[in-house]
């Protein structure tokens, strides 16, 4: 609850408080994902699950891609 006060407050009053928070923000979720993901990536022994796997994170990326693409 602080954090969202003091977040809500720094924004009112520094210029481009959000450009700077948001990919920060982003970074931290995008390490938090990866870190738990790995470790669960690597238990994976079977060649068919794990090119799944890979498809599906490529699938991600390349939806961001295409978010960042249509967003300009």
């Amino acid at each position: 609850m602080l954090g969202t006060v003091v977040s809500l407050w720094l924004g009112s009053v520094v210029t481009n408080f959000s450009s700077v928070m948001l990919p920060l923000a982003g970074g931290g979720f995008v390490y938090i994902a990866g870190s738990d993901l790995v470790p669960e990536l690597n238990k994976e022994s079977t060649l068919g699950k794990s090119l799944i796997q890979l498809l599906a994170i490529g699938v991600g990326v390349g939806l961001m891609q295409l978010l960042d693409m249509l967003e300009d």
